[in-house]
C-alpha cells in the first residue's frame, strides 16, 4: 500500500504514520541526474556549485536568450566575438573560457572531464572543484566585462583558480595519499 495524502486520508507506511513518509510523499519523485555529484561536490565552494547547477540547467541570462526578448541589441559572447553567447558557447566553445580551461587542465595535468569521471578519488574531488571554478570565474569576468567594457587576461583568472584549487585541497586532503596521488599533488606544488 504507497504511503501519502490520498483522498483526504494520510495513508501510513508499513511502521505506521511518520513526518518522513509525508516529506518524500510531498517531495514527490525526483529522477536522480548523472552530473549532481559533479556540481554539489562538498568541495566545491557553494557558489561555485550554484552557478554551475545554473549552467547545468541552462538558466543564466545567456545574450542569446536576451536578444531574443529584444533586452539586448546583440547575441554575440562578450568573451570572444565569435558567435553567439548560449550556454554550450560561453562554457565549451568560446576560445577566452577554452584558454582558462586549458590552461587549468596543463597544470593539473589531467583534462577535467577525465578526472571527474576516471580519476583517483582526490583527483575526482580536485577536478569537480577545479571545473565549478572555472565555470564560477568564467562567468563573473562575462559579468564583469558586460558592465566595465574590458576583459582580463586568462593568464589573471587561471592564477585565481589556481590559488583557490590550491588551498582547497590543502583544506580537504586527507593523509595518506596513495602513492598516484602523491606525485599528482607534488606537481600541483601542494604540500603534505
Amino acid at each position: 500500500m504507497a504511503t501519502g495524502y490520498v483522498n483526504s486520508s494520510w495513508l501510513p507506511d508499513a511502521k505506521g504514520y511518520s513526518i518522513r513518509s509525508g516529506y518524500c510523499w510531498l517531495q514527490g519523485m525526483n529522477p536522480s541526474v548523472s552530473w549532481y555529484s559533479e556540481v554539489w561536490d562538498n568541495w566545491c565552494v557553494p557558489k561555485h556549485s550554484f552557478i554551475g547547477w545554473l549552467i547545468k540547467h541552462e538558466a543564466l541570462n545567456m545574450k542569446e536568450k536576451l536578444h531574443k526578448l529584444h533586452l539586448t541589441d546583440n547575441d554575440c559572447c562578450i568573451l570572444c566575438a565569435a558567435g553567439p553567447e548560449t550556454h554550450m558557447h560561453l562554457f565549451k566553445s568560446c576560445s577566452y573560457s577554452k584558454q582558462i580551461l586549458s590552461m587549468i587542465e596543463d597544470w593539473m595535468q589531467i583534462k577535467l572531464e577525465h578526472g571527474i569521471q576516471h580519476g583517483t578519488e582526490l583527483q575526482r574531488h580536485a577536478c569537480r572543484m577545479a571545473q565549478m571554478a572555472c565555470w564560477y570565474y568564467i562567468w563573473l569576468e562575462r559579468n564583469k566585462c558586460r558592465i566595465e567594457l574590458k576583459l582580463m587576461k586568462p593568464a589573471c583568472i587561471v592564477k585565481d583558480i589556481r590559488r583557490l584549487v590550491h588551498t582547497r585541497i590543502n583544506q580537504f586532503i586527507r593523509l595518506p595519499l596513495l602513492n598516484v596521488d602523491k606525485t599528482w599533488v607534488q606537481h600541483l606544488d601542494i604540500l603534505c
